[in-house]
């Protein structure tokens, strides 16, 4: 991480949900989000950090924003994740404003990373409705999306 932070300095950072297959090559939990946070101390008052609230590991990492399902730590809230054989449908819900989310990525478990990506696009100045409606459309690779059609 130390060579790539000082390379590049992101306007956007999003930290998503801890999986298995994150940690190859640090070991530990502990030690790759470790390196995740150098992003965070290396940081310009420029870059907008966007934290998982349902991650543990990231309960210290000081980000402008924050999603996950528990309401109390949470900018955007997840809330009745459903999934069907072709789409995945949830509710997105920013203060007063309410966004019925449908994609066909697939799983319960992806609804972080498409709140992440609808927060990030967001960041980007690209208008709600508009990324709402390309979550519904957008094309995945064969192996991504739904393999039953």
């Amino acid at each position: 991480m130390d060579i790539q932070i000082d390379i590049v300095e992101p306007d956007i950072v999003l930290f998503t949900k801890l999986s298995p297959s994150h940690i190859e090559g640090f070991g530990t939990a502990e030690k790759y989000f470790a390196e995740k946070e150098k992003i965070l101390r290396r940081k310009t008052k420029q870059t907008y950090a966007i934290g998982n609230a349902d991650d543990r590991h990231q309960t210290d990492f000081i980000c402008q924003s924050w999603y996950g399902t528990d309401a109390k730590k949470s900018d955007y809230t997840m809330t009745d994740i459903r999934e069907f054989p072709d789409r995945t449908e949830f509710a997105l819900s920013h203060g007063n404003e309410q966004y019925s989310l449908v994609t066909p990525i697939l799983g319960k478990h992806h609804a972080g990373l498409v709140t992440g990506a609808f927060m990030v696009a967001l960041q980007m100045d690209i208008p709600a409705l508009d990324i709402v409606s390309f979550l519904r459309h957008i094309h995945l690779p064969h192996a991504r999306g739904n393999t039953l059609k």
